[in-house]
């Protein structure tokens, strides 16, 4: 029982270590990988919450209202371009003013109509996005209520790794009229 288990640990580690690399590996070409980072707080609109950085905007998203947010070039991530294509985000909704949903996609691009959180008044709620990097290196974030956003990063793929995040995409409706 010992011997497959240690044989299974050494499967998962090779998995693991052929997948995440350090961010150094993009500066000298390492290809098809996603590489861990941080986590680094990229925003947080909270007052007296600093960023990796100390930027990003403060005070709350007033909704319904969207933000860009810079992540490439940052906190030692690669600038945009050919050597980042999206981002591993986690994405928090602090205490809004009322019931409604935030989306996260690529700044550039036209918002999708389906959401990646959830959240009614008062409620603080994560969840882990993956977004693509558009124009100058940004994502968009939108939230129908008035709330502070809090976002981590903690990994990004190169763009021709053959991955590319989707675009929120509501694929089932139950609801009549939606």
């Amino acid at each position: 029982m010992r011997r497959s288990a240690a044989i299974l640990f050494a499967a998962v580690l090779a998995l693991v270590g052929s997948v995440l690399v350090a961010p150094a590996a993009l500066a000298i070409g390492v290809q098809n990988t996603y590489f861990s980072h941080g986590p680094s707080r990229f925003m947080d609109t909270r007052a007296g919450f600093p960023t990796v950085d100390g930027l990003g905007p403060k005070g709350a998203i007033t909704g319904p209202g969207q933000v860009n947010l810079t992540i490439a070039g940052r906190d030692g991530l690669p600038v945009a371009g050919p050597q980042i294509g999206s981002v591993a985000l986690n994405v928090t909704i602090v205490s809004p003013s009322g019931p409604g949903w935030a989306t996260v996609w690529e700044a550039g691009a036209p918002r999708p109509t389906a959401s990646n959180l959830n959240y009614v008044a008062g409620q603080t709620v994560a969840n882990n996005v993956i977004a693509t990097v558009g124009a100058g290196g940004a994502v968009c974030i939108f939230t129908l209520a008035t709330t502070h956003l809090i976002v981590d990063v903690s990994g990004a793929v190169p763009p021709n790794s053959g991955y590319r995040a989707l675009l929120p995409a509501r694929l089932v409706e139950t609801r009549t009229g939606e």
